[in-house]
């Protein structure tokens, strides 16, 4: 029992007490003040208590201050890595508009790419019809001796005519794609 009495006295030590008989038929009585028990020396155990006190309280305080500035670098760098994870959102977003950009650039230089190959082809094919009809057209001034020769040059002619007709149309559907496009 002697033991445990100190931790009566740290729970009142603020409280001058002095040492007294406990008269629970007083009506001024208060629980302020410690009562006397037989093989209790209360001044030992106050200067124990205070003793340990006093070697407790600077690592309390010691303690406290290094929670303190624990808590205000962990604040920093919570703020720190914060502001790290706004700039890599931001990143983020930059280079995801980057890629949206690229693509959408990549596939107008594909399509343009494709039209231009298309416009070739069918200039090929002009250049090749064009050398057709002037041979023909040689023929025809070659053909006046021979009536059913001119006949089916003439039905060759008309048929070219029809395919450059058709390349014509192909060609200017391909220059609309161009203009839209904006190649």
């Amino acid at each position: 029992m002697v033991k445990n009495s100190h931790y009566y006295i740290i729970i009142i030590m603020n409280k001058q007490l002095a040492p007294e008989e406990l008269n629970t038929q007083s009506i001024h009585y208060t629980q302020s003040k410690i009562p006397v028990i037989e093989g209790l020396d209360t001044n030992e155990e106050k200067v124990n208590t205070y003793t340990t006190t006093n070697d407790i309280v600077p690592k309390n305080i010691s303690y406290l201050k290094c929670a303190s500035s624990n808590q205000k670098q962990c604040n920093n760098i919570k703020d720190a890595l914060y502001q790290q994870q706004l700039l890599l959102n931001k990143l983020g977003d930059v280079r995801n508009q980057s890629k949206i950009n690229y693509e959408s650039c990549d596939t107008k230089l594909k399509s343009c790419e494709l039209l231009y190959s298309d416009m070739t082809d069918k200039t090929d094919e002009f250049k090749k019809v064009s050398k057709e009809i002037s041979a023909i057209k040689k023929d025809l001034k070659n053909c006046a001796l021979d009536k059913e020769k001119c006949d089916n040059v003439e039905k060759k002619v008309y048929n070219l005519e029809k395919i450059i007709s058709k390349n014509e149309k192909s060609l200017e559907n391909i220059k609309t794609n161009i203009k839209r496009r904006k190649c």
